[in-house]
């Protein structure tokens, strides 16, 4: 893994994870890349993305697919991968993405 810097470019980002004081970038083209900032910085950095977890924050343009596994239980998969939701945030989660989107459903109208 190589470090890079994150750009506002955005598209390319699938989901970011937590590793310490530092954030593994997993990129759609290309091998993940380690960023020297906490994921709480990285996401305050990167506009629109949504933290699922204490070490999980997704890219909702990536995001496929929810599946709730009970009422305080979801995951959402992401270019193949499922992520877990903490159950903690599973409603706030919910909520972002229709308002994602809803978003986006009007945009393309």
């Amino acid at each position: 893994m190589t470090f890079t810097k994150l750009s506002t470019n955005t598209v390319r980002i699938m989901y970011l994870m937590g590793w310490g004081n530092y954030t593994r970038v997993f990129f759609i083209d290309s091998s993940p890349a380690i960023n020297a900032t906490t994921l709480k910085k990285c996401v305050d950095t990167l506009p629109g993305f949504i933290r699922l977890s204490k070490s999980v924050a997704a890219n909702p343009a990536h995001i496929s697919q929810i599946r709730r596994k009970s009422d305080r239980s979801a995951e959402l998969l992401v270019a193949g991968n499922w992520l877990h939701v903490s159950r903690r945030r599973v409603p706030l989660v919910i909520s972002q993405l229709e308002t994602h989107f809803a978003t986006r459903k009007n945009a393309l109208a």
